[in-house]
């Protein structure tokens, strides 16, 4: 049987401490590629093209998200403040 296999795409756009471990670990499995990225605002980049791919660190161009809702509640300490009426 001629099957098909799916490329799924990843890239590193900078924003997230973790993603480049992410994507070296994507990139170890079949059918991974990375995909090129361009420059975008100041200290980002994003997909060429500002295309959507399977997975990266910006949220607005991935198909997966890395973020938790609610996260600046830990990234933001003094969120805990707000949280606790103090």
């Amino acid at each position: 049987t001629n099957r098909q296999q799916k490329i799924f795409y990843c890239a590193d756009c900078q924003r997230a401490g973790l993603t480049k471990l992410y994507v070296q670990e994507l990139l170890t499995r079949p059918g991974w590629c990375r995909y090129p990225t361009q420059k975008w605002y100041d200290h980002y980049t994003c997909p060429i093209g500002t295309h959507k791919i399977d997975f990266c660190d910006e949220p607005q161009f991935s198909n997966v998200s890395m973020f938790i809702k609610g996260r600046e509640w830990l990234d933001e300490k003094e969120k805990v403040l707000q949280f606790t009426g103090k």
